[in-house]
């Protein structure tokens, strides 16, 4: 899929270079970064199975659906990890692989003093909150009024149900990440890993064992679909595996535990895939 990214550059290049237009043309693929035409594109958009990433010249937008998760079996791929991981960092390959996927792991002493949401307001200007004034102001303007999705902020009206990120502190964030790792040590089939591409001054040593670089970026060419790598991994010891662009909550992660479960969501998603 990587190398079928990299040609579909080298393609809009050639256009690029040919085509002199006050207008971009409009190109659409699927997620095998197969031409399809706007009606195939928007049918599978509103499907709610995809996601859609853009990559834009001078002359042309390509816009392209990727799926928010999918479902599939590593074969030969399976074992060669086995050997891989074995070898380097002792990972029992008899045990579920629960894999959270970072790229970049921050700056340790750029990260809040305090936990907070930054969100979106009106005029798309990012609005910095502290989690305790977001839940205090919740409970004023939005607990008695469930119609309404927006809180008013310092004179400005902040939309909740749009974009936001979760800034954590460092303190709470290993505090959630050891809660995370106890949850799991009654887990006896599983095994809990956070691999990161690069650490930009991040203490990983204060947990031992835990934080895992991706050398040679294996894991990330392994469940990418050529433009953005998969953040929630879950794989079987038989190599069937389960990849989400979102993070999943605790009781969404121990569904999928089970093996049974995780054969039954996999036929569901297949079932729509081929409805499309």
């Amino acid at each position: 899929m990587v190398m079928k990214f990299f040609f579909f550059l080298l393609f809009l290049l050639s256009i690029n270079l040919n085509v002199s237009s006050q207008s971009k043309e409009i190109i659409y693929v699927n997620e095998n970064f197969e031409k399809i035409d706007f009606e195939t594109y928007t049918k599978r958009l509103n499907s709610k199975l995809f996601l859609t990433s853009l990559v834009e010249n001078d002359t042309t937008v390509l816009k392209k659906l990727r799926f928010k998760e999918y479902f599939g079996n590593l074969g030969k791929k399976k074992s060669q990890l086995n050997k891989l991981y074995q070898r380097r960092y002792s990972i029992d390959s008899a045990k579920i692989w629960l894999i959270h996927y970072i790229d970049s792991l921050p700056n340790v002493t750029k990260m809040p003093q305090k936990s907070s949401m930054l969100l979106i307001d009106s005029e798309g200007q990012e609005v910095l909150i502290s989690n305790s004034e977001y839940s205090r102001l919740y409970n004023q303007q939005l607990r008695k009024c469930a119609t309404h999705d927006s809180i008013i902020y310092k004179g400005n009206t902040v939309t909740l149900g749009g974009r936001h990120n979760h800034i954590s502190s460092y303190s709470d964030y290993k505090k959630n990440t050891l809660k995370e790792i106890s949850s799991f040590k009654k887990h006896k089939k599983v095994s809990l890993y956070h691999f990161y591409n690069f650490n930009k001054g991040f203490p990983i040593h204060e947990i031992n064992n835990f934080w895992i670089k991706d050398e040679n970026q294996i894991l990330k060419n392994t469940f990418s679909d050529g433009q953005l790598q998969y953040k929630f991994l879950l794989i079987h010891p038989n190599g069937d595996f389960y990849a989400s662009h979102y993070f999943k909550f605790l009781s969404e992660q121990n569904k999928l535990l089970k093996y049974k479960f995780f054969k039954r969501a996999e036929r569901k998603w297949l079932k729509r895939v081929k409805k499309l």
